[in-house]
């Protein structure tokens, strides 16, 4: 019993590595705190689930159209949101941040309303049966996408010159920028 709640702990824990991930980059960049960002992944929860029931439950036409929105309403909060106001006082990007995640919290409320829904999707991956752990293959398909995309980003802030520049920014803004 308890091994099984450490593998659904792990599994949970990866996809919250990589919205700390995101957290952290965002902050370490921009420096900014981004209240939206959250609602901009729960957005991209429902938009999927949406997609999933007009996509005849097709689940990588479903994840690759959920990536794209996900990411097009990301460039839409930093540009609309958070780029005009670069240069202004921190607390004016600080309350731009709860206004967005606000409008975004309610345009979610408006669209599917306030009651939960359960998102079922069955994983192109079988259950994975460990001794006395169970893995669904949702579960597994999670661990393997929080693994591989947690290497991409360690390979591409290590070794490319985009990461360099990332780092750069990260521990020196304004040298940075020269």
């Amino acid at each position: 019993m308890i091994a099984q709640q450490l593998a659904n702990s792990l599994a949970l824990g990866g996809v919250y590595a990589l919205m700390a991930l995101g957290y952290s980059l965002i902050f370490g960049v921009l420096r900014l705190i981004h209240f939206s960002y959250g609602d901009v992944m729960v957005m991209g929860g429902y938009i999927a689930l949406t997609l999933l029931a007009g996509f005849s439950h097709s689940f990588g036409l479903m994840l690759a159209a959920m990536i794209v929105f996900t990411t097009l309403l990301g460039l839409f909060v930093e540009r609309v949101n958070f780029r005009p106001l670069r240069n202004m006082p921190y607390m004016t990007s600080l309350v731009a941040s709860l206004g967005m995640s606000l409008v975004i919290e309610n345009a979610i409320l408006l669209i599917w309303g306030p009651a939960r829904r359960l998102f079922a999707v069955e994983a192109p991956i079988s259950t994975l049966r460990l001794g006395g752990i169970q893995l669904s293959g949702s579960r597994v398909l999670s661990v393997l996408v929080c693994v591989v995309v947690m290497v991409v980003l360690d390979v591409l802030l290590r070794r490319t010159r985009l990461g360099m520049a990332i780092r750069a920014t990260i521990l020196d803004h304004d040298a940075a920028t020269l």
